[in-house]
């Protein structure tokens, strides 16, 4: 039984060589990634950079050192010093031999495997790196699953595998090296649009192999072609420009995602409307407003509400009837009246008749008045006996019923006249 749990041990342990995932990137790098491709005698990448045998290789520091001697293509595969048939068979494998091994022959066994189990992972680890400018880096082939083994002293990346190339663009796709330093904060200088047609996409011999992005154009693909599908701009496209050519429509802005896209402006929301503008309603492309009543939108801008004049339609239409001589107000109207009527306190847009037997004797009816009757428009006077009402007047006043000659001499001139008098007087003749 201890030798069984001994043999258990042994097996377990041997298999920490063992790296069990596949493909693994540095998160930092993973977009980069192109592929998996075959590598062999003749190589698919032009130079190696360095083979750290002690030390620690990953994805990233291999394409920052690609990047400092400007390459395009950074690639990572094991030293593959050793024969590759020397170490064909898996430490698993040595390990499964071991714990199926006689007993006497058990730990002769166990210090050859592990001996050479470490050989085998030092042998493959991941420790070179690749670097080259050449697009044909697949001539090859392509091995997309075999590229499993980890890298020299860091187990949280592969590095390539046996003859193959773990294959990284040396900037993010969409980008080519940038202009100045090589690396900027520890990362490859990628600060350039890419203008070519296939991604990741760098000049080659100052062109791009399979033609050039929507938008440019010439031998280099370093001209601005608006006339091809509007320069990838959704509004307009500027030849004039160096970079960043598209603009928008008014009521559009460039897009902070995308400079080629144009996003609607809230003018509402930044308060740029106008300032007559009662409730601002944003639409696509501009705003409109909705107002207040006295109040309608204008019809040439559709953005600012303007007055009603009320005074230029007919009485009843949009003014009340019963207002004399409409006077126009911002945002609203009122009235003037004819005489004996007021405006309408509670309303202001109407007129009312003036009572002035509510009001005071002498002031508002005349100080002759007996009896106050109130009509409209003005007022009459019901009056003591002995006298009468004064028809020569709107204002009704009382007078001496003995002075009848003036009443006579009144009648007369509206009898020649052809007029009836402006009262319905009652002129009685009393006979002494």
């Amino acid at each position: 039984m201890a030798v069984v749990a001994l043999r258990v041990l042994i097996f377990t342990g041997l298999l920490n060589f063992i790296i069990c995932e596949g493909l693994k990137h540095d998160p930092d790098f993973e977009d980069q990634y192109i592929g998996c491709y075959t590598d062999n005698s003749s190589r698919a990448l032009e130079s190696i950079v360095y083979k750290d045998r002690t030390g620690t290789n990953s994805n990233g520091r291999c394409i920052r050192e690609c990047s400092f001697r400007g390459f395009m293509f950074a690639a990572t595969e094991p030293d593959l010093r050793i024969p590759i048939a020397e170490c064909s068979r898996t430490c698993a494998d040595h390990a499964a031999r071991i714990l199926f091994s006689k007993p006497t022959h058990l730990n002769a066994g166990v210090l050859r495997t592990q001996k050479r189990s470490r050989k085998c992972e030092r042998a493959n680890a991941g420790d070179e790196c690749h670097c080259g400018n050449n697009y044909n880096y697949d001539r090859h082939g392509s091995k997309p699953d075999h590229c499993t083994l980890g890298c020299q002293g860091n187990t949280a990346e592969t590095c390539g595998g046996d003859w193959r190339l773990q294959l990284y663009s040396v900037c993010p796709i969409g980008k080519y090296k940038g202009a100045g330093e090589a690396v900027i904060d520890d990362k490859p200088n990628c600060e350039s649009e890419c203008h070519c047609n296939k991604l990741p996409c760098f000049y080659f011999n100052g062109t791009c192999t399979d033609g050039c992005a929507t938008g440019w154009k010439e031998h280099a693909c370093n001209q601005i072609d608006c006339n091809h599908e509007n320069g990838g701009c959704k509004h307009r496209c500027e030849e004039d420009k160096d970079d960043e050519w598209c603009s928008c429509l008014e009521g559009f802005k460039i897009s902070t995602d995308d400079w080629k896209k144009c996003v609607d402006i809230n003018e509402c929301e930044d308060k740029t409307h106008h300032e007559d503008c009662h409730t601002c309603v944003n639409t696509e492309g501009s705003y409109t407003c909705e107002c207040r009543n006295g109040y309608e939108l204008d019809p040439i801008t559709e953005q600012k509400c303007i007055d009603i004049n009320e005074c230029e339609e007919g009485k009843g239409i949009v003014n009340e009837q019963d207002c004399h001589t409409c006077v126009n107000t911002i945002g609203s109207y009122t009235c003037e009246c004819n005489q004996y009527y007021e405006i309408d306190p509670d309303t202001n847009k109407t007129c009312i008749d003036i009572n002035e037997c509510a009001g005071k004797r002498g002031d508002d009816f005349h100080q002759d008045c007996h009896e106050c009757i109130n009509e409209n428009p003005g007022y009459r006077c019901k009056c003591n006996n002995g006298f009468r009402e004064d028809i020569s007047i709107n204002e009704g006043n009382c007078i001496d019923i003995n002075e009848m000659g003036k009443y006579f001499i009144e009648v007369f001139k509206y009898v020649i006249s052809g007029f009836a008098p402006q009262k319905n007087a009652i002129i009685e003749m009393t006979y002494n």
